[in-house]
């Protein structure tokens, strides 16, 4: 049945009064004064407030704020501030500083920050200061050497390359500590440097640390003498160069050959190539530079060189019969050796040599007409073969220069010595040219300058100096001198000033001063020695 037209307009009219009078509801509920209603059936309305304030005196980047541990808000400039997520009615709020800026330092504090949010919040007041920046450094003096590291309590590593004034990269802060002292010593030429006022608590920018680094002297030299089975001492004259005997000491095997000592001076350690083949173990008097036997190992047949790495941890010696070398762990207290790890060589090996950052080491094998280069492990002292290089016809010795990029190697059948290019990742050589010598060269050494190499013809009785480019490792030679009869070996002191040859055949050393800028020698005298001084090592 069609409904009545008067009952149709009675439902549009309720229609309409119920619209309007919801919409009156709504407005009546309403507000402006910033707070947000919620409305809930039967619970009635919980309000919600925003949280603000303002920043001053902000100069850094990267403040970030907080509210109730949550919320982070960046801020980047002064100005006002709103978090994002809103409070309810009667909560609390806590804002604080998660991230405080940086460059420059400040440190920014907060105010009204907390309580409980019954009306809009904005009155959060947050105020940052610029941290006073403290520095840590001091002057260096004395250094002529490369290399030197410094160290802030342990790290923040800084290199230095001249004397002069020195600055750590981080800032330091009020009532820290700073402790400063030598990671890495000068070398080329070899340094010691040491810190005068390196540690305390900051209390403003200290300027007052010092750096003194100092060129050792030889202070003591000792020789083997294979015809004597010992080896003896001496002391240095640091002005002219002189030895003066201090005695000497029986390796307790025949023919000592080589010898070496540890970086510290405070060990010396002798190879003896007949008798079992084994290693004489010395301790230095500190003052006197006398030696005391410590104790002898048997390590293989026919032992013909030892060295010690320059971490003073290690040494090695070679086997010449059984074509190994063999490493050894140096109790740095007593300077007792231990075997470790014995590795193949090339055939006959006669002469080893370490660069001096430590990591690689270069033995000389005369029947392969090779070196091998092995890398070295810092920690255990373990050797591990990189190759076995060819090159020229029975090679008898090895050297590196003081500045470990060249190693040099010398041919007495050829009468050559060659220079090699070390790779400073790898530990390969590559050959840069030969260069011919005197007689039948046997050995050679060079200083602690890296400028100069002295070779030694055993044939001709002289030593020749030569200049390296520092360049490329090429060698000009510089000049030459006369020597005792038959000279076996060769050494430069640490300073650079002086130069010592043995002769084997007529029992003298052989002593000369340096010229510093051309490296060419002067005799200075020659000493009478014992029965058949073959090796040299001199200590600081």
């Amino acid at each position: 049945m069609p409904v009545p037209r008067i009952l149709t307009s009675f439902r549009h009219t309720l229609s309409s009064l119920i619209v309007i009078t919801s919409g009156a509801f709504l407005v009546a509920c309403g507000g402006g004064d910033g707070h947000t209603n919620l409305l809930s059936a039967g619970a009635g309305t919980a309000n919600s407030y925003s949280i603000a304030g303002s920043v001053s005196d902000l100069a850094g980047s990267g403040l970030v704020l907080q509210n109730n541990a949550g919320d982070d808000l960046a801020v980047s400039a002064n100005g006002s501030f709103t978090f994002a997520t809103t409070v309810t009615s009667g909560a609390a709020y806590n804002v604080s500083v998660r991230t405080q800026p940086s460059a420059p330092a400040q440190t920014c504090t907060v105010a009204n920050g907390s309580g409980q949010a019954n009306t809009a919040i904005s009155n959060v007041a947050v105020t940052c200061v610029t941290t006073p920046v403290y520095t840590v450094g001091g002057t260096v003096s004395g250094l002529v050497g490369s290399g030197l590291v410094l160290q802030n309590k342990g790290a923040d590593n800084l290199a230095v390359s001249a004397d002069g004034n020195f600055t750590f990269a981080t800032a330091a802060v009020i009532g820290g500590t700073y402790n400063v002292t030598v990671q890495t010593q000068p070398r080329v030429p070899a340094q010691t440097c040491t810190v005068t006022s390196g540690s305390g608590t900051i209390s403003a920018s200290v300027t007052n640390i010092a750096i003194n680094c100092i060129t050792p002297i030889g202070r003591f030299a000792y020789i083997t003498n294979s015809g004597s089975n010992s080896v003896s001492a001496y002391a240095i004259n640091a002005s002219t160069g002189a030895l003066t005997s201090i005695g000497s000491v029986t390796t307790g095997s025949a023919n000592p050959n080589a010898v070496a000592a540890d970086p510290s001076g405070k060990f010396v350690y002798a190879s003896n190539a007949n008798g079992g083949g084994n290693l004489s173990s010395y301790t230095v008097d500190a003052s006197t530079g006398a030696l005391t036997t410590s104790g002898s190992l048997v390590t293989g047949t026919n032992q013909n060189s030892v060295t010690v790495a320059p971490s003073g941890k290690f040494a090695y010696s070679l086997n010449t019969a059984l074509n190994s070398v063999t490493a050894y762990a140096i109790n740095t207290s007593t300077g007792a050796l231990t075997q470790t790890t014995s590795i193949s060589t090339g055939t006959q090996p006669r002469d080893i040599t370490i660069e001096p950052s430590g990591r690689f080491a270069y033995v000389a094998n005369t029947m392969s007409n090779s070196v091998s280069a092995y890398a070295l492990n810092a920690d255990t002292g373990a050797m591990t073969l990189i190759a076995h290089i060819t090159v020229g016809s029975l090679p008898n010795a090895v050297i590196s220069d003081a500045s470990g990029k060249f190693v040099y190697v010398i041919y007495p059948f050829s009468n050559t010595i060659s220079a090699h290019t070390i790779d400073a990742s790898s530990g390969i050589l590559t050959q840069v040219a030969t260069f011919s010598t005197g007689a039948h060269p046997t050995t050679a050494a060079s200083d602690a300058s890296a400028k100069f190499v002295y070779v030694v013809n055993s044939s001709d009785n002289t030593v020749s100096a030569w200049a390296i480019n520092t360049s490329t490792g090429g060698l000009t030679l510089v000049g030459t001198v006369a020597t005792g009869t038959y000279p076996t070996a060769v050494t430069v002191d640490p300073s650079g000033k002086f130069v010592y040859v043995a002769n084997v055949n007529d029992n003298t050393v052989s002593i000369y001063s340096v010229n510093a800028a051309t490296g060419a020698l002067t005799a200075a005298g020659t000493m009478a020695g014992l029965a058949g001084p073959t090796a040299i090592v001199i200590t600081k």
